[in-house]
């Protein structure tokens, strides 16, 4: 598997769009760790990983968010267990 930044890097010198997310910070017990980054490009294709499941999918969401409009986030996540 390629490296999130140089899958970013062939996007750029291909033009094609793409983003990167990178974990910033942790508190607690996490899947995610500082520094993960997973790299997500406009054809689905993506390289990398910032965690569990549940929390790499909202990530993914998101990218598909900034894809769309092109606009840089800094999203929060809450990685709860729903109890009944």
């Amino acid at each position: 598997m390629s490296h999130p930044i140089e899958i970013l890097a062939e996007a750029i010198q291909n033009k094609q769009p793409a983003v990167l997310a990178t974990v910033v910070e942790v508190q607690g017990a996490s899947p995610a760790k500082v520094g993960a980054q997973i790299a997500f490009l406009e054809d689905g294709i993506t390289a990398g990983t910032v965690g569990g499941r549940k929390l790499e999918t909202a990530i993914l969401e998101d990218t598909r968010l900034a894809l769309t409009d092109g606009l840089p986030r800094l999203t929060h996540y809450s990685l709860t267990e729903e109890g009944p």
